[in-house]
């Protein structure tokens, strides 16, 4: 095992006391004795002079004198240049005539005056300007291409100490790897280094042209927030796809050029794969050093292990990301970078010697390179005095206490660069080359590449696409994009040679876009209209209170994402609409016609938050298969602990009460017991689903009320009983604002009650129970009940009683109805009409508030003659309007003996009465506000619509289409034996999704794929190819 012994020693010098923290490290491997090592410095330029060709002089015999084999040089600070670039000015101070990278370069490697030393040109990739006075340069990029600059979240473009190129800018990527590839190319370096090729944390990457590129990639609408799994991906993305370009170019044209990386290594340490995705380099700066090095798209990675030695926690984070980088090297090379000039001499040569030591597998680093140059410590001896005790033993401080306790300099002798084996003799090859859409480079271009390994990668801003050590052999490159056909192609890789090979898509042709998701979200006097297609066209918006239409509405932005405002709308009215969409080649589609109808003035639109836009927390998958699904896709996972969740906050534009609804796809491993939990005003509470069945459809979860803003939420999380391998689905929620009442029941419960008033709960009843008292005189009663509804719209109410009657009830009980502007005294006979509702009142004014009330008493005077009961059970205050249809019937289309179901939604007062038909034709038993029709027959087809109607009057729907077809069962059509030997299977059948298994034995069955079938067809091919029998058979969920 490996075993830091930890140590104190401390020094008094000139009065002052020294405290250094050291390891000693005992180990079974042993370190490197340092013959082959690098052994480098970083040089900025900002503390570090090199205008001049006497100061590059004394750098380079510095350098010699402490045995230095390598220098990273600072040639491009903030959008400069220390040497003569193509691309962006000289820096300040240096002269026009002269080159200091070509100078240093010169002399470095002049073995006639000693040792050749290996040149690494050092950039700052990203940052462009560090001031906010402009440079003076007129020909800076900061002063070219303002446009280029990253933003934050706020928008903001100054960071406080830099300003930067965004990263996902095409132009400002192209720009930087025009300033790497000028170097690479035009200089003799040995290597390029690329400084801050990162986020300076995940607030930053809003340019206007980023967003509108993720948006369209992934089609979203408006500003993602900074934490969105996939925006952050995007944006690692971005570095990755400039890395690997610059990698490929530098291969395929000088390929013993290095490529390095300074790497980020905040604190804490990392000790395994794992935490790596906890690490900052991941989380905030979406840097992915480490899996730059795993694809082989950089040859060195130079950890920027920046710790204070002499803090404990520090110190071992700088053993724990040591360790880490000489355990994860992959198939290259890495080099500690201690930021000795936090260290006083002593821990600062303690840091530089951990490269030589082995991790706890035995594995070493390649050497180290100390920052910096210029400030080698944090202070305590002098520059000169530390790179003598580099090479030269006995170096101490003032007070005669060794500098170095190892009584062997560090750099005692020259040492060797290591070789790299994969440029030296190299075993694989690489391919490179770009995706056109006609004569234009595409941007988003999905391309697969097939043979001994299987890839598949989306190209870059600039149209760029590659894939770095491949191993020699034949393979298939095939791009795709929504709107062109397929390109595909045959290439040969080999060994050491980059193969360059340009896609360029088939143009489309006569391809209509495809059109789907067509929505109207309607207002009181407004709708929005949305819908998606699936290649770039235009908007156009047919619409009217009848089947001509007659408004046109007309958008001629080429876009994915559609939605159009419709403006100036009668309120409470029914308007049919279609949509149309034009492609750039004039290809139209035109969607059927649907339906919509405004609401009363001030009614509140749903809300829906979709997964894309919620806040992931955790680890999630992302699914597309499932049929039942809201949108393009959903998230899914394990069990867990509830630390991973999708939380989904609204924007509500006022405060009440919201019905809460959950759409998540059904299947047999979901969850069932998923756990909501809904922050509301006043409180919060978890509701628990059952996902295995009710999917594809708005469940509600619940009425809540809520404040405007965004303080309220729903809340995903994986706290749920996963036995079985079941997941939890997180899709879609839906808030909808539940309107004021217009038809309010008053139960007896409710009601203000005085005098001697009995309870019962037998005979018809409306609710538990009913007051009943015996009669008294007239004039004098005794018993009193007072109905007084809340009403939250103002206008004219029938009123209805219900009670359960019979012969013993009164003939003529007493009622007074208050209403707003007068009374009505009448008699209620309640010897009939048991267990109904009857009318009482038609057309009466009632006013916001409770002023208005019903209210029974019992001197009816009958009790002179025989004793007759008065019941007060329950009163109806009704809104005397006819219904109005807000949504109506949607077509269905069902499989021979399937299920087809209908829902409707009606504005009105009650009772509300239901009728639906088809064809003309009243359906048995559909008088309700759904209709389910099941065990349909292929003569079960035609219009469906219902009649709706109430006291006030009446509405029928639009007709809906209910169309059947025969179940086409899932069938094999094809099997065929691709080039590459593997097998590929075509099917068809009705659209679901298909669950291929397979068995050598035809009874031990496996899943291996699972496959979504859209449009009828499907395929899946099978890699494994070398068993002597292999069978295959498909399961259908639709």
């Amino acid at each position: 095992m490996f075993h830091p012994v930890l140590s104190f020693m401390v020094r008094v010098c000139a009065g002052i006391v020294f405290c250094f923290f050291t390891v000693c490290f005992s180990n079974g491997h042993g370190t490197l004795d340092g013959s082959e090592e690098y052994r480098a410095f970083w040089i900025d330029a900002f503390n570090s002079s090199y205008k001049t060709s006497a100061e590059i002089t004394s750098i380079v015999n510095a350098a010699r004198a402490a045995n230095l084999n390598a220098i990273i040089i600072q040639v491009r600070k903030r959008g400069d240049a220390f040497y003569d670039s193509n691309f962006e000015p000289k820096a300040v101070g240096v002269a026009a005539d002269f080159d200091p990278l070509a100078d240093i370069i010169a002399k470095a490697h002049d073995t006639n005056a000693g040792p050749r030393i290996e040149v690494h040109a050092w950039i700052v990739a990203y940052h462009v300007w560090n001031s906010q006075s402009a440079p003076s340069q007129p020909t800076h990029p900061y002063t070219l291409h303002p446009d280029w600059l990253s933003k934050n979240e706020s928008g903001a473009t100054w960071d406080g100490g830099n300003y930067t190129f965004d990263q996902g800018h095409p132009e400002a990527q192209q720009h930087t790897f025009n300033v790497a590839m000028d170097i690479i190319s035009r200089y003799d370096v040995d290597g390029l280094n690329f400084d801050y090729i990162r986020y300076s944390s995940p607030a930053w990457g809003y340019n206007d042209v980023t967003v509108a590129r993720f948006n369209e990639r992934f089609a979203r609408t408006g500003q993602p927030q900074a934490a969105d799994a996939d925006w952050k991906q995007f944006r690692r993305d971005q570095i990755t796809e400039l890395m690997r370009k610059v990698y490929l170019h530098t291969m395929a044209t000088k390929p013993h050029v290095k490529i390095s990386v300074d790497a980020i290594t905040f604190a804490p340490g990392i000790t395994s794969l794992a935490s790596w995705y906890n690490s900052s380099a991941w989380t905030s700066v979406l840097q992915d050093w480490r899996g730059w090095m795993e694809e082989g798209m950089i040859d060195l990675a130079i950890p920027m292990a920046y710790f204070r030695h002499h803090e404990p926690a520090r110190a071992l984070d700088y053993e724990n990301w040591a360790n880490f980088t000489k355990d994860h090297q992959y198939n290259r090379h890495a080099i500690l970078g201690p930021g000795i000039y936090l260290n006083h001499a002593t821990n600062a040569m303690l840091q530089m010697r951990m490269s030589r030591d082995p991790s706890a597998n035995g594995n070493h680093v390649k050497g180290v390179a100390g920052y910096s140059w210029a400030v080698p410590t944090a202070g305590d001896i002098t520059r000169s005095t530390f790179f003598s005790a580099l090479t030269q033993p006995g170096i101490t401080y003032p007070d005669g206490t060794p500098i170095d306790p190892n009584p062997t300099p560090i750099f005692a002798q020259p040492a060797t660069i290591p070789p790299m084996p994969w440029k030296v003799t190299p075993t694989k090859g690489h391919i490179k080359g770009f995706v056109y859409g006609g004569a234009q480079i595409f941007d988003g271009a999905v391309v697969t590449l097939n043979g001994a390994i299987s890839k598949t990668m989306t190209n870059d801003a600039t149209g760029f696409y590659g894939y770095v050590d491949l191993p020699p052999g034949n393979y298939t490159l095939k791009a795709t994009a929504p709107g062109y056909g397929m390109m595909q192609t045959s290439v040969s890789v080999f060994a050491g040679v980059v193969t360059t090979l340009d896609l360029h898509l088939k143009l489309p042709d006569n391809i209509a876009p495809k059109l789907w998701d067509v929505r109207a979200t309607p207002s009181d006097f407004s709708a929005n209209i949305t819908w998606r297609t699936d290649e770039r066209s235009d908007s156009t918006v047919e619409f009217g209170t009848g089947s001509d239409f007659g408004t046109v509405v007309f958008d001629s932005t080429l876009t994915k994402i559609h939605s159009v405002g419709l403006r100036n709308l009668e309120q409470r009215t029914g308007y049919l609409f279609r949509v149309k969409s034009k492609d750039a080649a004039g290809n139209e589609t035109v969607s059927e016609t649907y339906s919509f109808m405004t609401y009363h003035e001030g009614f509140v639109p749903d809300i829906i938050v979709d997964n894309p836009e919620a806040t992931v927390s955790g680890s999630w998958s992302t699914g597309t298969f499932a049929t039942d699904k809201y949108g393009d896709n959903y998230r899914f996972k394990g069990a867990g602990s509830g630390g991973a969740s999708l939380e989904y906050r609204p924007t509500l534009i006022t405060n009440g009460t919201y019905a809460v609804y959950a759409w998540y796809p059904q299947g047999s491993n979901r969850a069932m017991d998923a756990p909501y939990v809904i922050n509301f005003d006043g409180g919060s509470t978890i509701v628990r689903v059952n996902q295995q069945t009710n999917g594809g459809m708005w469940n509600l979860l619940g009425e809540f009320n809520f404040q405007a803003g965004t303080s309220g939420y729903v809340k995903i999380t994986d706290a749920f009983t996963g036995t079985g391998g079941l997941q939890i689905m997180a899709d879609a929620i839906k808030f909808a604002s539940v309107p004021p009442p217009v038809d309010l029941i008053v139960d007896n419960t409710q009601a203000v009650i005085e005098g001697n008033w009995n309870t019962s709960t037998s005979g018809d009843k409306y609710g538990f129970d009913y007051n009943y008292a015996p009669s008294s005189s007239v004039g004098n009663p005794t018993s009193i009940a007072t109905f007084s509804p809340a009403i939250a719209v103002p206008g004219k109410y029938n009123i209805y009683a219900f009670f359960p009657g019979n012969a013993t009830r009164t003939s003529r009980a007493s009622l007074v109805i208050s209403y707003h502007g007068g009374t009505i005294v009448t008699n209620l006979n309640q010897t009939s009409s048991s267990g109904g509702w009857r009318k009482i009142a038609s057309e009466l004014d009632f006013a916001i508030g409770t002023s208005g009330y019903v209210q029974m008493a019992n001197d009816t005077g009958e009790n002179v003659i025989i004793n007759k009961a008065v019941v007060a059970d329950a009163f109806r205050f009704s809104l005397a309007e006819p219904p109005s249809i807000i949504l109506n019937p949607g077509n269905q289309i069902v499989t021979n003996g399937g299920t087809a179901r209908f829902s409707i939604e009606v504005f009105g007062g009650g009772p509300l009465r239901y009728q639906w038909k088809c064809n003309g034709t009243d359906i048995a038993g559909g008088t309700n506000r759904t209709l389910t029709m099941p065990n349909l027959t292929m003569s079960d087809g035609g219009q469906i619509w219902v009649d709706v109607s109430n006291d006030s009057g009446s509405a029928t729907s639009l007709s809906a289409s209910l169309l059947m077809k025969f179940a086409v069962h899932p069938q094999f059509s094809l099997i065929s034996r691709l080039p590459d030997g593997r097998f590929e299977l075509k099917g068809e059948g009705d659209n679901g999704t298909y669950h291929i298994d397979v068995s050598t034995n035809l009874i031990h069955w496996e899943i291996v794929s699972e496959v979504a079938n859209t449009n009828g067809t499907f395929s899946f091919s099978d890699s494994l190819t070398n068993l002597p029998a292999r069978y295959y058979r498909m399961r259908w969920q639709q």
